[in-house]
């Protein structure tokens, strides 16, 4: 059975200091909750226990993506792309932050990708549509010369 709550987390972990998946349900817990630095030591813990875990590096990076660490949340993104290339959130949670940082060319690549790696990924199809009507939002008004003209 899963742990639920954070009281059983610290439990489990009481036993087994050692396993960085129970640090990453740990993270997980913490964020739900809004605590946001005890949610951060945990997934640094779960890094430094496997560092090579992408779905650690996808929830350590929305973490840092929040509290406007993007540069780290850019390495951890990329990180998790090269551990797990065919893994579809990799590519939308790193193509997410490229559009948030205005890299429409590489946001639009990304996620294409995660729609090539995961054609059957129902968020990665959502993403990318998303996106699509994005930029068709963008592209009408700079066509109709408001306040977008100059954006890609």
């Amino acid at each position: 059975m899963e742990p639920t709550t954070v009281e059983d987390v610290l439990a489990l972990l009481r036993e087994r200091p050692d396993d960085a998946e129970l640090y990453q349900q740990l993270g997980e817990l913490h964020f739900k909750r809004r605590e946001l630095m005890e949610a951060w030591q945990a997934f640094m813990q779960s890094l430094r226990l496997n560092p090579d875990d992408p779905w650690t590096c996808l929830k350590f990076g929305t973490l840092l993506t929040i509290c406007d660490d993007k540069q780290y949340a850019r390495a951890l993104f990329d990180h998790a792309v090269e551990s797990d290339p065919e893994l579809a959130a990799a590519h939308w949670c790193s193509a997410d932050l490229y559009r948030e940082q205005g890299e429409y060319e590489l946001a639009e690549r990304a996620y294409e990708r995660a729609v090539e790696v995961g054609p059957d990924n129902e968020q990665a199809r959502e993403k990318l549509a998303e996106w699509r009507a994005f930029l068709a939002g963008v592209r009408g008004t700079a066509v109709r010369g408001g306040p977008a003209a100059s954006s890609p």
